[in-house]
């Protein structure tokens, strides 16, 4: 089962990867 901060820690990684690849873009 997932925990609430280990989704929200997934989260915060998801939108870190596309701010980078937006921004290398």
């Amino acid at each position: 089962m997932v925990k609430e901060g280990e989704l929200v820690l997934l989260q915060g990684v998801g939108a870190g990867m596309a701010w980078g690849s937006a921004l290398i873009r």
